[in-house]
């Protein structure tokens, strides 16, 4: 509802990124499930590995915390401008412009480091460097041709940034001239302090009642139904 509805998201965008998120979720799912050192009930032997019930309830509660997670995260990054964040971060938060500018910089490293990582692997194609076979060697070999330059080049976008900042006199003020001016629309502040009062009621009740009340295992409601 929140990405699709209120962040106005294309569904095929949205699908397409939750799908890794849920090959994640589905793979917790399988580990927990084989690996819950307290299982009792087993419902199933696959070779030397033992599902139970218990593994398995807790594995599906582990993959939906995934989900959540994974999915507000990502309907979050494609939402916000890592901009408007520092913006905010500076005017509402009164976090040090330097400190912000920073994190902005760090989050706009990551898209570059993808795009000089792709122009590097072209890069090698075209001079015969390319992978040869499917073993961990060629692997490690074809990661190690990639990781040397990919560090040299970000270790020089670094030392570019921080000569930038410092030409910008970054530091040299205690406040600084935003381009972008945030605001704070009434909806946004309804919709965060909606959200803030289900939260703290949420871990209100967990902390009053949460260890007394008894969970029922979602399998066996599933089987009593």
């Amino acid at each position: 509802f929140v990405g699709l509805m209120l962040g106005r998201l294309p569904f095929r965008v949205f699908l397409r990124r939750l799908i890794y998120v849920t090959w994640m979720a589905f793979g917790i799912l399988i580990i927990m499930s084989v690996t819950y050192p307290r299982g009792v009930v087993i419902i199933a032997t696959v070779g030397p590995l033992n599902i139970s019930m218990e593994g398995l309830s807790y594995g599906i509660a582990m993959a939906f915390r995934i989900m959540s997670l994974g999915s507000s995260s990502m309907v979050y990054a494609l939402t916000t401008h890592p901009r408007n964040v520092v913006n905010d971060f500076v005017k509402f938060a009164k976090v040090p412009y330097r400190l912000a500018y920073a994190l902005y910089a760090a989050f706009r490293f990551m898209p570059l480091l993808q795009t000089e990582a792709r122009n590097i692997l072209h890069a090698q194609a075209v001079r015969g460097f390319e992978r040869q076979g499917k073993s961990p060697r060629a692997f490690f070999k074809s990661l190690y041709r990639l990781s040397v330059p990919l560090l040299v080049g970000g270790l020089r976008r670094v030392e570019l940034t921080a000569i930038a900042m410092d030409g910008r006199a970054f530091g040299a003020y205690p406040t600084r001239t935003a381009i972008d001016d945030p605001v704070r629309p009434a909806s946004g502040v309804v919709f965060a302090v909606v959200h803030l009062i289900a939260l703290a009621g949420l871990i209100t009740f967990t902390l009053l009642f949460g260890t007394n009340v008894e969970m029922t295992n979602p399998l066996e409601m599933m089987h009593g139904n």
